[in-house]
């Protein structure tokens, strides 16, 4: 049996209810797209990356945002990080001219879970997909001495991209 159309909005209309309706995309509406691209722009200028590293970075982690707490992590959303190295130029060194270019953007994974260590520090559960369909890794990383980027979820993404397409619209447009 054919469903019949509840309404006369087009289904694009119906997509983009479900994603503002939906609670887990709150936080998304709190900067416009460029404002999240400034934030994992800063976070790799912290890292004290050579230029041309920064912007490849940036390249590969369009639709990413920087997590800056632990509470800011989705479970199930997929991750990207840099991890810092022990001989790794500390962020707050004045930038002397030294340069983290042995630093690493990860693949990623699949967040999973957060859990507390013995001294109660943030540990970041993830998850990949090894070769062969039968082969799942899970493993641990320390908050603190990493920088993640998450990609944001496709409702979060269309609500980012719908408001900058409001925001952009010339005023009299779309009425």
């Amino acid at each position: 049996m054919e469903k019949a159309a509840s309404s006369s909005s087009p289904w694009y209309a119906e997509i983009l209810d479900r994603a503002i309706d939906n609670p887990r995309n709150e936080h998304v509406l709190q900067h416009s797209a460029a404002e999240w691209r400034a934030e994992v722009q800063t976070a790799l200028r912290d890292l004290l990356l050579p230029r041309d590293t920064v912007r490849e970075w940036m390249r590969k982690l369009k639709g990413y945002r920087y997590v800056r707490e632990p509470h800011e992590m989705r479970e199930g959303g997929y991750l990207r990080w840099v991890m810092m190295a022990d001989d790794a130029v500390p962020r707050n060194n004045g930038n002397d001219g030294r340069s983290n270019a042995r630093l690493s953007l990860a693949k990623g994974a699949i967040f999973c879970y957060l859990r507390t260590n013995e001294e109660g520090e943030p540990i970041c559960v993830c998850r990949n997909f090894g070769v062969g369909s039968a082969t799942t890794k899970h493993f641990e990383m320390p908050f603190h001495d990493t920088f993640f980027f998450q990609r944001f979820s496709d409702q979060e993404w269309l609500l980012l991209q719908a408001l900058e397409a409001v925001v952009t619209q010339p005023a009299g447009k779309g009425k």
